[in-house]
């Protein structure tokens, strides 16, 4: 549950240090007579959550059913965050080709982003403190927070590594925006593989309780339908048998 979210924490902070970074090779626009520029932006993420947060869980969740049990949420939490690095990875490549683009295109991966910090943090937290022992709930939300600290030092050492001393424009080339996206895509994958694995563990647990069950209420009869089987079975040998002899 909790493995994937310094993952999604690397990507939620790049808002706050690459993303404002890029935006401030954009054209800043007006709105309602404000200056909407790089910084300004930033306000896209807290006033999304706001709204979608709701949204999601009144209406959207609902309408699914079962396919929006919280680790499926999660998993796609994190495919949806990567994808918004590739969307930004496009803008910079714009950019990059001299195009000049207004900050209001910023909105589409804010969006994205969000949209998938709903789906995997919002539903972590629930889902950890739901689950949790009543004695237990406060160290599991903390161990939740912490990996919180674990995405912002993975995010200082990708920097620290890929960096070039006295170009900060290392950080927000397109490569760096695809590298952060197969990173994210990579946890997304391992997140599903586990959760597969996990629910084909379970489903063999439980086959096999089922089996031993049967077996312990209903043993003469399982016997007694083995033997049929095993007779009807040497009939039909004869029978295919015989039909080769006589071809």
């Amino acid at each position: 549950m909790a493995e994937d979210e310094p993952a999604k924490r690397d990507q939620l902070d790049q808002t706050n240090s690459t993303w404002v970074l890029q935006g401030g090779k954009m054209v800043p626009v007006k709105f309602l007579g404000f200056d909407i520029g790089a910084e300004q932006m930033q306000s896209a993420n807290p006033l999304l959550v706001m709204i979608l947060v709701p949204v999601l869980t009144l209406l959207v969740y609902p309408r699914l059913g079962r396919l929006a049990t919280p680790l499926r949420r999660m998993s796609a939490g994190m495919f949806l965050a990567a994808s918004s690095f590739l969307v930004v990875a496009w803008l910079q490549r714009q950019i990059d080709a001299g195009h000049q683009l207004s900050i209001l295109w910023q909105t589409l991966p804010y969006v994205i982003l969000t949209t998938a910090e709903v789906l995997v943090s919002t539903t972590g937290l629930e889902f950890a403190f739901r689950e949790a022992a009543p004695e237990m709930k406060s160290l599991i939300m903390s161990f939740f927070l912490l990996t919180v600290a674990f995405g912002n030092l993975l995010v200082a050492a990708v920097t620290k590594i890929f960096s070039i001393p006295g170009n900060e424009s290392g950080s927000i080339s397109a490569q760096r925006f695809v590298m952060y996206a197969g990173l994210t895509f990579a946890v997304a994958m391992a997140l599903g593989v586990g959760l597969t694995l996990c629910a084909v563990a379970m489903v063999t647990v439980l086959a096999r309780d089922f089996v031993a069950r049967l077996t312990a209420r209903h043993g003469a009869s399982l016997q007694t339908l083995g033997r049929v089987l095993d007779g009807v079975a040497g009939v039909l040998i004869i029978v295919l048998a015989g039909h080769e002899l006589w071809r």
